[in-house]
């Protein structure tokens, strides 16, 4: 099983209750299994993870409670898109990770 690893990623979230927000990001892709690792302003961790339904389609699971989706592209595999949602407190917006390979 092949293992991709992006530690020095950026997320780009755009959600209805706050303003757009950048952070940086640490991406794992194991086999179908991709997880997003993004570190919020103040040093506020948030970690999805799931895993590929389709090809290039994830479903992700928040360890806060939150859920999302990403799609990355066969002809722009280093950029993915989405969207997430959260339930505490209520919010729920687009995102999109810029994968930078640190190889």
């Amino acid at each position: 099983m092949t293992v991709e690893r992006w530690d020095k990623s950026l997320v780009y979230w755009y959600g209805t209750g706050q303003p757009d927000l950048r952070c940086p990001a640490r991406v794992t892709l194991n086999g179908s299994t991709l997880q997003v690792v993004a570190k919020w302003r103040g040093g506020r961790v948030l970690s999805y993870g799931g895993d590929e339904v389709r090809p290039g389609f994830f479903v992700l699971k928040a360890d806060h409670g939150g859920r999302a989706t990403l799609h990355r592209r066969p002809d722009n595999p280093d950029h993915l898109e989405g969207s997430w949602i959260e339930t505490n407190p209520a919010d729920e917006g687009m995102w999109s990770v810029l994968l930078d390979r640190d190889e």
